[in-house]
């Protein structure tokens, strides 16, 4: 059984690009082959067996792979960030936040991809920051704090200097993986609402709790699915 994980190219500065990229080494770690596929790059002379998985991020549409075994990974809403929300009564179906379970019938794996000098060392604290991220133009709190934005910092160790100095991280996503980074370097993490309202994050609310569990979970789901006749979506 090999794995197939349908991905765009690899960018640092996406977190759920870089999930995918850490759950094929994760696969690859648990002892079997893991191939990522990267979009418009599908190689057509590729035989995906019957017994092979194939990972689909919600952004895709239909099944290019042709696979039988498809897993649907749910990064986001399906359809907020692209894709069609349409699957297969047969496909697999698992989130990344545990917010999104119910569209998935309760089956959620967060991937930590959280570099070791996201740590707390107990510098000074100089500033605040506020992350917006793909909620640009919202801006219902009148703070003063430093933008982080998809160019600022320049890097990811950069990015965890900046948070390790970063007092409180404003943010209006509240599932952004910026978070747990920002919890990490010892920051205070106030997620604000639409409406102005705050709430506070705190590493008791982490996503990230025993995460390795849920993966090793689905690695025995892959392990114990037995695919017959499975109605195939068309490729597109």
């Amino acid at each position: 059984m090999k794995f197939f994980i349908h991905t765009p190219p690899y960018c640092n500065t996406s977190a759920g690009i870089r999930v995918l990229y850490k759950l094929s080494n994760l696969i690859a770690q648990s002892g079997h082959e893991s191939v990522p596929i990267v979009f418009g790059e599908e190689p057509w002379q590729q035989v995906v067996s019957d017994d092979d998985v194939v990972i689909y991020p919600e952004v895709t549409i239909g099944n290019p792979l042709r696979g039988k075994k498809i897993v649907r990974y749910l990064l986001n809403i399906p359809g907020a960030c692209g894709g069609d929300g349409k699957f297969s009564i047969d496909d697999y179906l698992i989130s990344f936040n545990k917010q999104h379970a119910d569209l998935t019938g309760g089956k959620y794996m967060p991937i930590l991809v959280l570099e070791e000098f996201f740590c707390d060392d107990h510098l000074a604290k100089t500033h605040d920051a506020l992350w917006v991220g793909k909620y640009r133009g919202l801006n219902p709190i009148n703070i003063t704090a430093i933008p982080i934005t998809y160019s600022f910092p320049v890097n990811r160790k950069l990015l965890a200097e900046f948070l390790k100095h970063t007092d409180t991280l404003y943010t209006l996503d509240k599932l952004s993986m910026l978070n747990y980074e920002a919890l990490a370097c010892g920051a205070k993490v106030i997620f604000v609402d639409s409406d102005g309202s705050t709430t506070n994050i705190t590493r008791d609310d982490s996503l990230f709790y025993n995460w390795i569990e849920h993966f090793n979970q689905f690695i025995k789901d892959m392990e114990q699915w037995q695919v017959k006749d499975v109605n195939l979506i068309p490729a597109n």
